[in-house]
């Protein structure tokens, strides 16, 4: 699942890379910082995910908002280091950028699209839990089961493994 959506994200910033280079509309910057910024930006998406995830499987509730800043700064900051100065501003569920030019515009539809990447993600992490504690809750779900999961969701991080495994475990002993 989280490869899928890695997958459209990369699509997403070749899309966005080839856009700017038709139309050019942004002057005098060389356009591998795109890149720079799609490589950075992957590394970054996917430790966010996992925090998430550790965060979902350990609560009840889900906390969306601080994530989605994480992100919002991972670019706000990396955009910086190439001179694109410009503040985000985020109210309710959009993000506005203060400084209007062709610029950040563009720059600001390309940060609502990841968002809402996100959020989808966050999403579909918060299913995953809720199938993953009832099966515990039914006991449908043994040791083996429990990584087979783990393996069909694309968890591959062993730490993560280790951070299911042992909420399993805390479950097991509660019910």
């Amino acid at each position: 699942m989280l490869n899928i959506i890695l997958n459209k994200f990369n699509n997403l910033f070749i899309n966005f890379k080839t856009e700017i280079k038709n139309k050019i509309l942004i002057k005098n910057i060389n356009l591998n910082f795109l890149y720079n910024i799609k490589v950075f930006y992957i590394n970054k998406f996917y430790h966010l995910v996992e925090l998430a995830n550790i965060k979902i499987i350990n609560q009840n509730t889900i906390h969306i908002i601080p994530y989605i800043n994480k992100v919002i700064k991972i670019i706000f900051n990396k955009i910086k280091d190439y001179n694109l100065y410009f503040k985000i501003v985020n109210k309710k569920n959009y993000l506005l950028l203060e400084k209007k030019s062709i610029d950040t515009l563009i720059l600001k539809n390309i940060i609502i699209k990841l968002k809402n990447i996100y959020n989808t993600t966050i999403i579909k992490l918060k299913i995953l839990r809720e199938k993953l504690i009832k099966k515990i809750k039914t006991k449908e779900l043994s040791k083996d089961d429990l990584y087979f999961f783990i393996k069909k969701i694309n968890i591959n991080h062993i730490n993560m493994k280790k951070k299911i495994y042992n909420f399993y475990i805390l479950y097991k002993k509660n019910i």
